[in-house]
């Protein structure tokens, strides 16, 4: 019989983080399907991202689902059981409560301001997605476990490739037109990744779905001007996207710029959506969300 690797974390302090309803502790068992040393390996990168995550919940406010522990068989490593609080999913509450958009709203705020935590510690999440996002009795929104890896497995690049950015999806493409400048397209999860996913997630809080998948232009001028502002659409959706409020798209269709660095970083997408009647240029200045799509804005540092 194996031996059990555990790590369980004592309660938070209360006098530095908000008080979050209690709820029954739920497992969540990730299988690592590999050759022991192979999975050890691959625990040892997911247990660093586990410890990092339960810092960066223990920050007020943080919107994260808190992580109580996590355990391992230490002979095998076929597995990784997380124990984590449990709430419905935002879909699920939408679905159940049918909330008006106000409060979808303030929902994609909470996910922009767990966002904003994390990329201020320089931590890429990796797996944003409606049904890794949670409500907590007391109405807050918060976001799921990060991805446990550095970039996604071929499974899992099918499975979530209508949340996943395109140059996590083609980043051969994405390297050989020099975007951006960068030369080390290789997959890994980013920052910008994160808030292309959080597009698409802000779009299934709206519409109970996800973006179609666009083409990737093969050069870099049609890439950062020719797709700058389309939202994709396709005939089951027609109609959809009337569902998300005139001043919240196009903030989301600045976070799915194809050219990662033209997309808001985290810390803008709070700032447009606390004034959701605004766009915001990368440059820092506001302009009117009816002007924004006629040229292309300059690039942000992330």
């Amino acid at each position: 019989m194996a031996s059990l690797l555990s790590y369980f974390w004592p309660a938070a302090d209360t006098d530095h983080q908000e008080e979050i309803p209690e709820t029954t502790p739920y497992t969540v068992t990730i299988p690592l399907n590999e050759k022991p040393l192979v999975a050890k390996s691959m625990y040892k990168v997911l247990e660093g991202r586990l410890q990092k995550w339960y810092k960066h919940q223990q920050s007020r406010s943080s919107n994260l689902l808190r992580v109580r522990g996590y355990s391992a068989a230490q002979d095998t490593f076929e597995s990784v059981e997380v124990i984590t609080d449990h709430w419905p999913t935002v879909l699920e509450y939408i679905e159940d409560k049918n909330p008006d958009n106000a409060t979808k709203t303030k929902f994609c705020l909470d996910l922009a301001k767990a966002v904003l935590n994390l990329h201020n510690n320089d931590f890429p999440h990796g797996a944003i997605r409606g049904d890794n996002v949670y409500v907590r009795t007391d109405g807050v929104c918060v976001l799921g476990l990060p991805a446990l890896l550095d970039k996604p497995s071929p499974k899992d690049l099918e499975d979530y490739k209508r949340w996943l950015s395109p140059e996590i999806r083609e980043p051969a493409l994405y390297k050989n037109i020099r975007v951006d400048h960068y030369k080390d397209y290789h997959g890994n999860y980013r920052l910008p990744n994160d808030i292309y996913m959080l597009s698409s997630t802000f779009t299934e809080i709206f519409t109970g779905t996800t973006p179609t998948i666009q083409p990737i232009p093969t050069n870099a001028k049609d890439l950062a001007v020719r797709q700058l502002f389309v939202l994709p659409e396709d005939d089951d959706k027609a109609g959809k996207l009337a569902d998300i409020p005139g001043d919240i798209l196009p903030i989301i269709k600045q976070m799915r710029n194809m050219t990662p660095v033209h997309r808001y970083n985290a810390d803008k997408t709070v700032d447009a959506l606390i004034k959701p009647s605004l766009a915001r240029r990368p440059s820092g200045n506001y302009i009117n969300s009816k002007v924004v799509a006629r040229g292309v804005l300059h690039a942000q540092k992330y």
